[in-house]
């Protein structure tokens, strides 16, 4: 009868290793800030349709929103139904800056005022 040695994996997942896998000094290697970002900016998508696409779990792509939002990369194109869940009141993003919705401008209240 063989003993199992403590902490050693018997099923470890073939996925494992690309995760814990240092050794490998790959130059072309993609964070995944930079595939949701990419993943955004090629259209009109919802964060559902990300997290297919990427396999990158929501609640991580939820954070990279909020970060683009901050830094102004990132626009809600318009509020409609999921075509993955059938929810209704999804936002449509998109990174790509030629479908930005231009605001309308914000007029000074007290322009003419001097002080």
């Amino acid at each position: 009868m063989s003993k199992r040695k403590k902490g050693a994996l018997t099923n470890a997942s073939p996925t494992a290793n690309l995760y814990y896998d240092y050794g490998d000094k790959d130059k072309h290697y993609t964070t995944d800030y930079q595939k949701v970002y990419d993943e955004f900016s090629s259209g009109i998508l919802t964060m559902i349709q990300v997290t297919v696409n990427t396999r990158i779990p929501t609640q991580y792509i939820c954070r990279y929103v909020g970060m683009f939002k901050k830094m102004g990369l990132i626009q809600i194109h318009h509020i409609g139904r999921c075509p993955v869940t059938g929810m209704d009141g999804v936002q449509f993003l998109t990174c790509n800056a030629s479908l930005f919705r231009s605001l309308p401008k914000q007029f000074d209240l007290f322009e003419n005022e001097q002080s």
